[in-house]
Parts: C-alpha cells; sequence; structure tokens
C-alpha cells in the first residue's frame, strides 16, 4: 500500500498551543511531544483571549486517571502563568519560564493588558473546581441528568460500571432455554466444547458488545437437513461402533495373517487399535475430534488402499475385504458432513447470543431503572439525533461549552465522535471550538471499543489549515530521538494504513539526566538504541527451524544477563544516570502477555533481582480472598463462633491454638472477641462494610502484623484490593448476604474485569515487568522490548477487519482467500502500532531484541515476516545492518549467541556476588518464626531496651531522656523525646541501607533529609546527625578496619534469609548455645515445621573474608563510657542479642556455603559486628561488639535447625 504523501503536507507548521481558538483544530500528537502540556497551554489562552470562565471549557479525556493527571496540569499551568504575569512576585534565580509562559509574557506585554490577563487566570484559579474536566462517561451522565428533559432521559437511575453479573445471568437462561429445545448431538456439543461454556461465552458477548459500532456478519445455511445429519451420523457411529465390538478379534487377525501387504503398517499398529478401542468406547461426540478421526481414517478401505507396499502394488495384491473398512470409510464421510453442519449452528448460536444478551441487557436495565456506560452515550448520541428535542439539546450543549478540549482522541468510537458533531460540527457553531487530540499511531484499545478508523474519518472533516501536528519530543534524550527517526523511516508504510505515517520529530527543550556507561565509552547516551538479534543458525535449508520456544528462552536469557550487568555497573559507580547510578526502578521490561512476564519475573528471582509486576491473575483467586470470605461471614453472622474463630486463626488476626486454649478457659476474655465483630456487624450495617473494614484492621492490628510476613506487600496489596472491590460493589448491592453471595460467586467463577487484575505492589528500587498496554503514557530511562519478533495469532478471537466504512467481525465458517489477507493485515496494523507505542517509552536507552523465527502451527507457518519487526525489518538481518552503518553512534546492533553470552557476566546465584534470593513459598500448616518470636516466647523474657529493627527487636516504645541538658553528644538526645524509638532505629537503618559509605557523610545531605522526614523528625537535627555518623564511619571495627573502607561492590544491606525447619525444638538450640558460653534466655518448648525469616542489616567482605554488621541504637548512658565492651556485653546478653548473633552466623555460613566454590569457614568466615551507634566514635572502640562463632558450634546448630 502506497503512503499518502499529502498527509504530511497539509500539516500546518505553527506551534499547536498558537492555534485559533475557534472552529475544529485537531492535533497529533506523537509519543512524547508533550499533548498534555498543550492541552494546558490552548485551555490558559482560552481564558485569557476568549475570555471563558472554567466551567465553559469541557475538557474530555477516557480514564478517571487521565482525567485527574489533566486536570492537575492544567491547574499547575494556570498557576505557573500567573506567577510570570505578576511582575511583582519573587523569581528564584533558578526560575526557567516555558515556551508558553515567554510566549504569553511578549503577548500581554503593555501593563493593562497584563494586569487583566492576571485578574482572569486569578479568576480561573479560584473557581477552578467548577471547571469540567472529566471522562466521556461522565460527561454524557452529566448531560443527562442536567438536560434530562432535552434528552428523554429518566431523571434518575441508577449507574452500573459492572455489568458482567447482568450479562452472565443472561446468557445463562438463553442456553438454559436454547439447549432445552435443541437437537441432543447439538446439545452434547455445545455442552462439551470450551468455547461455550458460561465463562467463554459471557467474554465473547463482552467483546462483541464492547465495540458495538462493529458490523457482524454471519452465513446463512439450511437448518432443516441438520436434524438428518445429526441422525445419520449417529446411526453410521452406532453401527460401526457395533461392528467394532462383535469383530475386533477378526479385523487384528486379519492384520495378523496379512503382515506385507501394507507398507510399514505393522510399526504403530497396536498404537492404532488403541486409539479405536478408545474411539468406540465413548459417544459419538468422541470421533468429531479431530485427530479421532485421524486415528479411525487408518482402517478405511480408501487409506488402505493407498498404504500397500511397493511389492503388493507391483503384484496388484490389496489389503483383504472387511466390512468394517467400509463402515470406517462410510462414518468419516458422515462425521465431516456433520461437523460442518455444526459449525454452521455454532457460529449461528453466538451471532443469536450476541443480539439476545444486548438487547435483553437493555431491557432489564431500563425495568432496573439503571444504565450502563455504553448506554450512556449511546442514549446521549440518539438524543442529539432527534430532529426537534436534538437541536435544542445540542444549543444548551454549546452555550453551556462553547468550546471542548479531547484529549486521547485516538481511543474514541463512532458514537462519542457523533456526540462531538452533533454540538460542534454544524453550521451553527461557528463560533465555539473543538480540539481533538490524539495519535493514530497509539491506537492500541480496540478490545475496550477504540476504533482508530473514527479518528481517521475525523481527520477528514477537519480543514488542512486547522490539521496541527507536535514535533518536539520531549521525553526521550536527541541521539535516541534521532535513532528512532532512523527506524521508523526505514519503511515508509511504517504502519500498513492509508494516512497514518511516521514523521519525524526534533528535539524538545526538556532537559535529560545522561545516562553514562563507562565500561562502553565516556559518551553520554552512547547508542540508546540497541538492536540485538539472535543470528539465524546455519543449516542446508534457506529458512532452517526456529521455533517460538527457542526465541523466547533466548530473549529472557538475554534480557537477565544484560539487567546483571547494568547493575553490576551501577554498584560499581560506572553506570549512572546523571549523578547517580542506575538502579532497578530505572529499568522497565515490556512485554505482550503476562505469560511473558511471568517468565522474566521467574528468570530475575534466579539470580536475585527482585520486580514489581502487575499480575492477569484474577485477586480473586487469591489465598486473601479465601480469608477475606471468612471475614465477610464472621461480619455478617458475629454470633456464629466458628466463624469468628475461623477469622483469629486466618493470617490478619494470627490466633495460635495456645490463644484459643487460653479464651477456652477465660470466657471473659473471648467474649470480648465476640463483642468486637458485633460492632464491626453494626458498623457495616450503619456505615457500610468499608468503615467496618478499616475498623477491623485497626482493632486487630493487621497491618504491622502482615508486614512481617514473606510477600507481606503482595498480601496486603490484594486484602486491600479486595476491600475495594467490595466497597464499589456494596454500592450497587446493598444487604450482607448479597454481598457474600456475590464475593462467593466471584471466588468461584471470576468474571473478565480489569478491576479484578492483580494490583502493582510498592515498586520503589524494583525492575518492572509490565504489558505494552499498561505502559501507555508512561515513561523509563531504561526499557527493554523483547518480543516484537512474534506475530499475533490470527487464529484467536472473532476475525476482524474494516470493509467498506465499517467495521467487521465475521463469523463465517470459513473465511475467503482475501477475507484472511485482510484479517492478518489488521492484526499486524494493531502489532504495528502496539510496537510503536512500547519504542517510544524510553528516555534514555531502549533494546529491542529480534529472533529469525521460522516455525509452523499446524500446517500453517509463523515467522518473524509476519510480525511487526519482520514488517520493519524486511530484510532481516540484512535491514539491522543498513540500520547501524547510518548512525553508529545512535544504534548499536549485535549478535548474541550463546558464546556471546559467555562473556556477559554469569547468571548463576553462586557466581553473582552478594545476590539477595527470593523468599521461599510457605505451604499450608508451616509457620514462619524469627529471632523475635523466639526470643519474646521466652519463659522469663528481660524486656528489651528501646531498639529500632523493626522485625528483630524493637517495642516501640517513647524513649525519654532524663538528663538531656548534661549531655554533651546529640546522639544521646537524637530526635528528643517524643519519637518512638522505632522511628528513630527505623531512620538510621535507612539511612545506612542508601548510603555510600566511601563517600563524606556531608554528601549524605539528601538521604538524611529524606529519611528524616519520612520518621517524623525535624530538620534541625541534620547538622547533628551528619557529624554523629561522621564519627561512626571512621570508629575502628578492628585495627585495620573501618566502615568508610567498604565500598557498595563489597556490601550486601538487608539480606534476608528463611532458614528452613523441620521439627525444630527451641530448647535444644538454646542449650547448645549454652554449651559453647552463650547467655541465652529460656526458650519455650514446642516443635516448629516451616523457616525461620530474619534481616541481616549488613554483610560486607574486607580482605576475602565476610562479616555481619548488626546496627544497634539502644540507648545505654549519657557518656561513651556508657559503651565500653562490659556494658555492651551486659546489652547483649539482656536482649537476647547472642541468640541473634549465632542465628544470623548461621544464615550467614549457609549463604557462604551456596555461593563460595571452595568455601572454607576458617579461611572465608570474618566474624560478627555488633554496632552500638550511639556509643561509636573515631577516638576509641566504644560501641563495637565482635564476636566470632567456632565451626563446631555452627556445625552443631545445622544439625539442631536442620540440615538444608
Amino acid at each position: 500500500m502506497e503512503t499518502n504523501n499529502a498527509f504530511i503536507a497539509t500539516v500546518a507548521p505553527v506551534a499547536a498551543y498558537k492555534s485559533p481558538l475557534q472552529g475544529i483544530q485537531l492535533i497529533e500528537a506523537s509519543a512524547g511531544t508533550g499533548k498534555t502540556w498543550t492541552l494546558s497551554a490552548l485551555f490558559a489562552r482560552l481564558i485569557v483571549e476568549k475570555k471563558q470562565s472554567v466551567d465553559q471549557i469541557l475538557a474530555i479525556t477516557f480514564t478517571k486517571a487521565a482525567a485527574a493527571e489533566l486536570r492537575d496540569r492544567i491547574r499547575r499551568r494556570l498557576v505557573e502563568l500567573h506567577s510570570h504575569l505578576d511582575e511583582q512576585t519573587v523569581k528564584s534565580e533558578d526560575y526557567h519560564p516555558d515556551e508558553f509562559c515567554l510566549y504569553m509574557g511578549e503577548r500581554y506585554g503593555n501593563s493593562s493588558q497584563r494586569q487583566q490577563a492576571k485578574d482572569l487566570i486569578h479568576s480561573a484559579i479560584v473557581n477552578f473546581d467548577q471547571a469540567t474536566i472529566t471522562t466521556i462517561n461522565g460527561f454524557c451522565q452529566g448531560v443527562l441528568v442536567e438536560q434530562a428533559l432535552a434528552s428523554g432521559m429518566p431523571l434518575e437511575s441508577e449507574l452500573i460500571s459492572d455489568l458482567s453479573p447482568l450479562i452472565h445471568d443472561i446468557i445463562y437462561d438463553y442456553c438454559r432455554q436454547q439447549w432445552r429445545q435443541a437437537e441432543s448431538l447439538l446439545v452434547n456439543y455445545f455442552l462439551t466444547h470450551d468455547d461455550f461454556s458460561i465463562g467463554e461465552l459471557a467474554k465473547f458477548v463482552t467483546t462483541m458488545l464492547s465495540q458495538s459500532q462493529a458490523v457482524i456478519k454471519k452465513d446463512s445455511f439450511d437448518v432443516s437437513i441438520s436434524a438428518a445429519i445429526f441422525r445419520k451420523t449417529q446411526r453410521v457411529f452406532y453401527d460401526t461402533q457395533a461392528m467394532w465390538q462383535q469383530q475386533e478379534k477378526n479385523i487384528r487377525t486379519l492384520f495378523a495373517d496379512n503382515p506385507t501387504i501394507l507398507s510399514r503398517y505393522s510399526t504403530y499398529l497396536e498404537s492404532r487399535f488403541e486409539k479405536v478401542n478408545q474411539a468406540f468406547a465413548a459417544n459419538v461426540l468422541a470421533v468429531l475430534d479431530s485427530k479421532t478421526i485421524d486415528a479411525l481414517q487408518w482402517f478405511s478401505r480408501e487409506t488402505l488402499d493407498e498404504k500397500r507396499s511397493a511389492a503388493s502394488i507391483k503384484k496388484d495384491v490389496y489389503f483383504p475385504t472387511h466390512p468394517f473398512f467400509d463402515h470406517i470409510q462410510e462414518l468419516i464421510a458422515a462425521v465431516e458432513k456433520c461437523k460442518n453442519q455444526l459449525s454452521y449452528h455454532a457460529k449461528a448460536f453466538q451471532y443469536d447470543l450476541v443480539l439476545h444478551t444486548k438487547k435483553t441487557l437493555l431491557e432489564r436495565l431500563y425495568a432496573q431503572q439503571a444504565q450502563s456506560f455504553d448506554m450512556q452515550i449511546k442514549g446521549l448520541a440518539n438524543a442529539l439525533s432527534l430532529p426537534d428535542t436534538g437541536v435544542v439539546l445540542a444549543q444548551n450543549l454549546r452555550e453551556r461549552y462553547p468550546t471542548a478540549l479531547v484529549d486521547e482522541f485516538q481511543d474514541t468510537d463512532n458514537y462519542q465522535y457523533d456526540i462531538l458533531k452533533h454540538v460542534y460540527i454544524q453550521p451553527e457553531a461557528r463560533q465555539c471550538a473543538l480540539f481533538l487530540v490524539g495519535d493514530p499511531k497509539q491506537a492500541i484499545y480496540r478490545f475496550r471499543g477504540a476504533d482508530v478508523y473514527t479518528y481517521l474519518n475525523a481527520y477528514k472533516d477537519v480543514a488542512p489549515h486547522n490539521r496541527h501536528h507536535l514535533a518536539q519530543n520531549q521525553r526521550s534524550v536527541s541521539p535516541l530521538i534521532g535513532a528512532l527517526n532512523r527506524f521508523f523511516q526505514l519503511n515508509p508504510n511504517a504502519f500498513k494504513q492509508e494516512s497514518i505515517n511516521y514523521q519525524a520529530v526534533s528535539v524538545g527543550s526538556r532537559e535529560h539526566a545522561p545516562l553514562i556507561d563507562l565500561r562502553e565509552s565516556i559518551d553520554s547516551n552512547y547508542q540508546p538504541l540497541r538492536l540485538w538479534y539472535l543470528p539465524t543458525p546455519r543449516s542446508e535449508d534457506d529458512k532452517p527451524k526456529v521455533t517460538k520456544e527457542q526465541c523466547r528462552t533466548w530473549t529472557v536469557t538475554v534480557i537477565v544477563h544484560e539487567i546483571v550487568r547494568l547493575l553490576t555497573g551501577a554498584a560499581q559507580k560506572k553506570v549512572c544516570l546523571g549523578e547517580r547510578s542506575v538502579e532497578g526502578k530505572d529499568i522497565v521490561i515490556l512485554v505482550r502477555s503476562h505469560f511473558e512476564a511471568e517468565s522474566f519475573r521467574k528468570a530475575l528471582a534466579l539470580v536475585g533481582i527482585k520486580t514489581a509486576m502487575q499480575s492477569r491473575n484474577k485477586v480473586f483467586s487469591t489465598d486473601e480472598a479465601a480469608d477475606m470470605a471468612r471475614v465477610l461471614a464472621a461480619f455478617a453472622d458475629p454470633h456464629n463462633e466458628g466463624k469468628v474463630r475461623a477469622v483469629l486463626a486466618s493470617r490478619l488476626c494470627g490466633a495460635s491454638v495456645s490463644h484459643f486454649m487460653a479464651w477456652q478457659a477465660d470466657t471473659k476474655e473471648w467474649t470480648k472477641h465476640l463483642v468486637r465483630f458485633q460492632a464491626y456487624h453494626q458498623l457495616w450495617q450503619q456505615r457500610g462494610f468499608i468503615v467496618a473494614w478499616r475498623d477491623f484492621l485497626a482493632q486487630e492490628q493487621v497491618i504491622p502484623r502482615l508486614a512481617h510476613l514473606p510477600q507481606g506487600e503482595r498480601v496486603m496489596t490484594n486484602f486491600l484490593h479486595l476491600a475495594d472491590l467490595l466497597h464499589e460493589e456494596y454500592r450497587q448491592r446493598v444487604g450482607m448476604h448479597q454481598l457474600c453471595d456475590w464475593f462467593a460467586a466471584q471466588r468461584q467463577e471470576p468474571q473478565e474485569s480489569e478491576n479484578a487484575e492483580l494490583r502493582l505492589e510498592s515498586d520503589e528500587n524494583l525492575v518492572k515487568i509490565m504489558t505494552i498496554h499498561q505502559s501507555k503514557g508512561l515513561e523509563f530511562p531504561i526499557v527493554f522490548v523483547p518480543s516484537l519478533w512474534s506475530p499475533s495469532s490470527s487464529k484467536k478471537g472473532v476475525p476482524f477487519y474494516h470493509q467498506e466504512e465499517a467495521s467487521t467481525f465475521d463469523l463465517s465458517v470459513s473465511l475467503s482467500p482475501e477475507i484472511k489477507q485482510q484479517v492478518k493485515d489488521e492484526i499486524l496494523r494493531e502489532d504495528l502500532r502496539l510496537g510503536y507505542v512500547a519504542l517510544t517509552r524510553a528516555s534514555q536507552r531502549c533494546y529491542l531484541l529480534w529472533c529469525p523465527l521460522n516455525s509452523r502451527d499446524a500446517d500453517v507457518a509463523i515467522t518473524v515476516e509476519q510480525s511487526a519487526l519482520g514488517h520493519w525489518l524486511p530484510q532481516g538481518e540484512l535491514s539491522i545492518m543498513q540500520l547501524a552503518q547510518h548512525a553508529p553512534n545512535e544504534i548499536g546492533v549485535q549478535a548474541v549467541t550463546d558464546q556471546a553470552l559467555s562473556g556477559l557476566p554469569a547468571m548463576t546465584k553462586a557466581e553473582i556476588p552478594l545476590s539477595v534470593l527470593t523468599p521461599p513459598f510457605i505451604a499450608r500448616g508451616y509457620r514462619l518464626t524469627s529471632f523475635s518470636s523466639l526470643n519474646h516466647s521466652t519463659k522469663a523474657h528481660h524486656q528489651a531496651q528501646d531498639e529500632s529493627i523493626e522485625i528483630k527487636d524493637d517495642e516501640g516504645k517513647p524513649l525519654f531522656i532524663d538528663h538531656e541538658e548534661d549531655s554533651a553528644f546529640a546522639r544521646f538526645n537524637f530526635a528528643g523525646k517524643t519519637v518512638l524509638a522505632k522511628n528513630v532505629g527505623n531512620c538510621l537503618h535507612k539511612i545506612f541501607e542508601h548510603a555510600d559509605f566511601t563517600q563524606p557523610v556531608s554528601e549524605w545531605h539528601e538521604n538524611i533529609t529524606k529519611q528524616l522526614k519520612a520518621y517524623g523528625i525535624i530538620a534541625t537535627w541534620q547538622a547533628e546527625v551528619i557529624q554523629w555518623l561522621s564519627e561512626v564511619m571512621v570508629a575502628p571495627l578492628s585495627p585495620t578496619l573501618t566502615l568508610q573502607q567498604l565500598g557498595r561492590d563489597k556490601t550486601l544491606r538487608e539480606l534476608d534469609f528463611h532458614l528452613p525447619l523441620t521439627r525444630f525444638y527451641p530448647p535444644t538450640l538454646m542449650e547448645c548455645l549454652r554449651e559453647h558460653g552463650l547467655i541465652v534466655p529460656d526458650l519455650a518448648a514446642q516443635n516448629i515445621t516451616g523457616f525461620m525469616k530474619g534481616s541481616i542489616d549488613l554483610v560486607f567482605e574486607h580482605q576475602g573474608q565476610y562479616f555481619i554488621a548488626d546496627y544497634k541504637s539502644n540507648h545505654l548512658g549519657h557518656q561513651l563510657s556508657d559503651y565500653q565492651h562490659d556494658k555492651l556485653h551486659t546489652a547483649m546478653a539482656n536482649n537476647g542479642y547472642q541468640l541473634q548473633a549465632a542465628l544470623y552466623a548461621l544464615a550467614l555460613h549457609r549463604w557462604l556455603s551456596q555461593r563460595l566454590h571452595h568455601y572454607q569457614f576458617e579461611q572465608h568466615f570474618g566474624g560478627v559486628f555488633y554496632l552500638f551507634l550511639r556509643g561509636m566514635n573515631g577516638q576509641g572502640n566504644q560501641g563495637v561488639y565482635s564476636w566470632r562463632p567456632t565451626h563446631e558450634l555452627l556445625n552443631a546448630l545445622n544439625r539442631i535447625v536442620g540440615e538444608h
């Protein structure tokens, strides 16, 4: 297809934010070119130049999140512009107004004009809450309510956001009704095919309804002959089945007596007989399966004649006859006709189901006086199309909103555009303005109902001089922009679609931190587009076979190696983003599917790299959903003690058997629990579920308890997500039991809804993995795009294409070659737009991988040429080479083979220094314990002094200093009297966790400021903290060692460990430690099977030996003398720290034995340091407690805890 060069020629050169403020203006905003910046500038101009109030400007986008962002950006734009125009406002030295502010400042240079502009903007800021910045659904809903009489809609109606329960019920009722009177063979066909399960039919119908502007096409066929065909097939099947059962022995004898007539027929003869037995052991449906038919085919008369050996053919000898062979021949012919007729019925059923669901859904919603989002949009479009009332309604809207700004216009559809046309594209709307802002290259949401063809039709409605193009890319660094310009211009028909072309973009004014890898080049942003490819294997074939699985394995391996290489270089301060090292949070992998995402997550976990990943798995399928079901049951029926016990015994409340035994003996204490649950019940009744849930979290101290679990953040995220979904549903289902029933139904068969997809847990400093769809609108410093070499399958979903100005779903049984090609073209166009979105997310560097895919799925070839990359690089490796030759500093091309991978950092755990393992899965019935659990369950536990380590031994008590005025050292008074010791300790821990020990503490300014603020400590402590920690860093741990000597590559911060336990008996551990001279409190007698967890503050390597350092913020006194060795020894004993030290030593011992080749305890194990920070200084060894276990002790602990 030729490109439409006229499209490029008619784009107006004027900057979009300077465009006329009337008529229809179309602004094409390529990725990263600042469409939101432009929209906010246009909004400000409308306020100043058109003197419109904020409530006269309609701003529409397509998601609530986008609407919130747009609202925030517009408000900030107004504030910035007001400040810029106000000459009395004192500007800071680093104030740099952007292009728009400068433009407006020059335009309104006259003092009176400037004052008027300021007044208008000030009024807009004051009244900004009246601005209509909303989603298309929100706009339609508001209009239908405000203009109820003109729109003809009811004055009051309920909005139902999730139609899935209704659709599910309608489909169930329809299937039950239709299948009750259908032919038995047809009913059995439906019941035994996954595509006709209620869940799959609901997915199918939802897809069709979401794109309601599309035409649905189907075959017409003769229904009257179906019954005869079905009956004949069943008769022939049962006749053949009976003959086999009667004649099997004779048939087998025929083959045994004539082994040479057929060519190599005896090789698989027995397995073929077995398949015949399986086919005739079942009912007629079994032979409708293609594999079964293939097996039976071997025994047809026709096949037996074809498979004669060469000698038999020469002698004109045939295999003996038998009626069974003829029956098989007849059965195969009957089955072929039957399958064909069943296919027609299946497609017709789907077609009728869609029409029925659409009609019945509207009827039920009207009966309930309810509306869906789709109904609102169509309702407003239909109301505007009416000859009399529609004209009135459109005029009312023009008067209310003389200007409309529409964001993400490529995601619109016909009905939405019809609304805009009825209001703004009319002769009466000459003085109005409509701005359509979007990018057809980023139209990737067809599955949600978006229709890129609506955008292209709208393009034709806009006069050439009113079409604009944002030409400056603000997102990416200059070399990456140049590289992508070259890449997308390789194929003039880059998007395989008329009127969608790539226009080169230039570099914007936004500044970016440079990405520098000193191991490669001293130049910043060197080769920002990395195109790595798997060379085509050498073979005698022109195109050797390369499977998808081979390609996937290669991409995962290559990307994981490169992420390891980047993070290793960052730890060595050789890979930097501006003035800081690259971190995990700077990296994202953009995948096509959640299956692919899981592959990367597992591979990265194997090398100790943690990831943040949004999952398509449903939150209703999690263990947290099971716990939430128990909560609902107990809230709804608090007098049922069994239901209350189930919640108390869950992870949410953590009650053990001993708790229940104690409550059984103390009825007054047990009654308190029941009373609390009755209170939750009343809260739910009076104020709603979410209020009761929040009170439950607080009363039962759920959040701190869950935070200590492995994957605690994931668990808490799921619980909060489920609570949000319940709250949303509760607004539609008032009754307690109705909500419980809905939740149970969701757990049994979750409906397709993005709301139910697992949410992303906190992603601080984690490598991100997300789908390309999820990445839309986002940007990241380093992006990996692994799978654009893989074409999307044309077999999935209903065939879709665009023909004669109409989008079409084709339910025909067989498609013509022309239609098949149109379907493939449509899929490729979507893949190309998806690829464009992926490749334009990076701000500094983008990795693109290419594979020589050449495989087959059944009889269909699957090759890289069919993919987005195949379209952009039509000559494969030759195109890649040509691309690199033009811009070697912008585009880095590399063939990555197994040999090349061997030169990269190794991926095995043993060879990656100081890597962190992912916590193990804890099976049901297993316990997770820790030093804290053991220490706090002692028979005679000594109360620990104030400490800070959350999972270890902190009690969170306020720290009171009685003699503050007598102390000359801030370290003894740090944070004052009112800050919890836990917060003091956590603040210090976080400072050390993120610090570069080799830098002077005075350069930790940003880190210290951040942590003081995070833990509620006033900033005036900063100078004292810097002074104190400067002394800590030079305090001698040994005669030749200080913390200041430890580079980041020699340290591992916060090493999490999990020691497996099998019937572990703590008193045995206690006796062993005491025998080796350690002071350990009594430990409770209990058997523990599961894991012991912990987190070591610091593991470091020094002169070939590995050490543990644990920070302690305990307040032992007000003088340095209170931190001498004897005082530290007492603190270690009183707080059970010697037990802790022994467990940490065992964890490090095991960790080293797994990672160091030829590990020797005496050579490699250095020892344990407990650093009491308040006492450490550069003048002596106060505050430093050191201990080195014996090899004998660690071997004994290994035996007690359980060999690993």
